[in-house]
């Protein structure tokens, strides 16, 4: 069963990390260099996965390998990303 993830958290955390507001790197996060979106478009929901076709959450996605460990960025939130989320569901 897929877990479903909330479009804030999701479209957040891709929308840092394309625009370059997150310090991330493919290199650092092989396993999501490609992934897939599935959406929802009842409620805007999805389901991320890795380019293996294997679920990941939003957390994994913005992992970063640095000297062995995995670091977690702060993600910001959309209205820190400058969209307009006046009219978005919860």
């Amino acid at each position: 069963m897929s877990e479903w993830i909330p479009f804030k958290s999701w479209s957040s955390a891709v929308l840092a990390i394309i625009t370059n507001k997150l310090n991330w790197s493919w290199a650092g996060n092989s396993r999501c260099k490609y992934i897939t979106i599935r959406i929802d478009m009842r409620d805007g929901a999805a389901v991320l996965r890795d380019g293996e076709g294997t679920e990941i959450t939003v957390k994994q996605l913005t992992q970063q390998c640095s000297r062995g460990e995995y670091v977690n960025s702060i993600i910001p939130t959309l209205e820190e990303l400058g969209v307009d989320c006046s009219n978005l569901k919860e």
